[in-house]
């Protein structure tokens, strides 16, 4: 839920291309510190942290997507989308 807060209001703020590139940058920063990290508390932190981002993107590529698309591509551009940050989710884990 923090990460649909944040990521409306930076949408309303800044607009949505900078918010989705700043929210993805964001995520894969703090999943690669979360993976170099010495400490297991803090490499949860940042992971956790990572994950808050990667929410926040999700969120704008559901908000973004189908108004950068034509009405006739709309639901089949939404649902790759959707489905992309879906397996990215699905395999953090792992990599991280």
């Amino acid at each position: 839920i923090p990460a649909y807060i944040l990521a409306m209001y930076l949408a309303d703020a800044a607009g949505r291309r900078p918010t989705f590139g700043c929210l993805t940058a964001s995520c894969g920063l703090f999943c690669l510190i979360s993976w170099s990290y010495p400490t297991e508390a803090g490499r949860l932190l940042f992971a956790l942290c990572g994950k808050i981002f990667a929410a926040g993107s999700m969120c704008m590529v559901w908000l973004w997507s189908p108004e950068i698309f034509p009405t006739g591509a709309r639901s089949l551009t939404t649902a790759i989308g959707s489905q992309a940050c879906r397996v990215g989710s699905i395999l953090a884990p792992y990599v991280v």
